[in-house]
């Protein structure tokens, strides 16, 4: 949700219920986060109707409330551009319906450090946080022409130190 909206916690929905016109915005109606929702919204007892839609609609949504400065509630994960974009923050979870937090890693082939020493050595190396994901996601979202590539080249000339530490050393 914005930053703005004063509450910090999913207890805290139903005293707002009005602020958020009873609703949780939604993506796809088969996505895990949607499946989390509506246990959470069991198991905190909140009086809101979860709207299912699209990844899309809810950052539209998410966009016209900001806009108007509004209360919106949506199911949002990270890493999205969507953080790159608005300041946003997610409820506490005292019950932790929606779990911890989770890491990306990285998985290669039986061999590979033998094979492709560099190449190994390069995926050992490639670690982003969730803002460098976000600005990474959000410049390719944000891409106009729908070139992929020249959002994620423009991203890597904004953050060399970055792509460098990930490059192998050449050995002596």
């Amino acid at each position: 949700m914005p930053d703005y909206v004063t509450i910090d916690s999913i207890t805290q929905l139903n005293a707002h219920k009005k602020e958020f016109k009873g609703e949780i915005i939604g993506i796809d109606a088969g996505a895990g986060i949607m499946k989390a929702t509506d246990s959470a919204i069991a198991a905190y007892k909140l009086d809101f109707t979860l709207v299912p839609s699209s990844g899309p609609a809810m950052t539209a949504a998410l966009k016209n409330a900001i806009d108007h400065d509004e209360w919106v509630v949506v199911t949002g994960w990270k890493p999205h551009w969507m953080f790159a974009r608005w300041k946003l923050k997610f409820l506490d979870d005292p019950k932790k319906i929606y779990g911890e937090t989770e890491n990306i890693h990285v998985v290669a082939r039986k061999g590979l450090a033998k094979d492709m020493p560099r190449v190994a050595q390069f995926l050992k190396n490639f670690k982003l946080n969730d803002q460098e994901l976000g600005s990474l996601e959000g410049l390719i979202n944000e891409e106009k022409s729908g070139d992929v590539t020249a959002a994620a080249r423009a991203w890597m000339m904004e953050h060399p130190d970055l792509v460098n530490s990930w490059i192998p050393k050449e050995e002596k």
